[in-house]
């Protein structure tokens, strides 16, 4: 299953590190696997209640999934455009945000050396 959002896709990272199951994590919760499933696909969000047992249980960090599932919320809302007018950022950045979280050091800093190299090639081929 594929995960979308912000919130899908640090709900299924940090899942699949804990090596778990949806079915696993809804038991814990009493919830339902299609409601853990509707997380994951970014058809759902979490309350704040169910938001703090999720983080507990899979250490995932509460204020970046808080902001996560937020972000999600508002673009659903508000269309992609008006968030990140609202949040003064390029809405390009919903494209590649989702897997920042997921990147490490090395990984990040690779990510950005790559950018950077495009921006200058760029601006000396002009």
């Amino acid at each position: 299953m594929e995960p979308h959002g912000r919130f899908g896709h640090l709900f299924a990272a940090a899942v699949e590190k804990k090596n778990l199951s949806l079915r696993d994590v809804a038991a814990k919760f009493d919830y339902s696997y299609e409601q853990m499933r509707k997380l994951v696909q970014g058809r759902s969000r979490p309350s704040k209640c169910l938001l703090t047992g999720l983080c507990d249980l899979l250490e995932m960090p509460y204020e970046e999934a808080s902001r996560a599932a937020n972000a999600d919320r508002m673009e659903e809302r508000y269309g992609i455009e008006e968030a990140h007018a609202a949040l003064k950022q390029n809405p390009r950045i919903a494209d590649i945000e989702p897997y920042l979280s997921q990147l490490d050091d090395r990984e990040w800093q690779m990510f950005v050396t790559q950018i950077a190299g495009y921006v200058h090639a760029r601006q000396r081929n002009q």
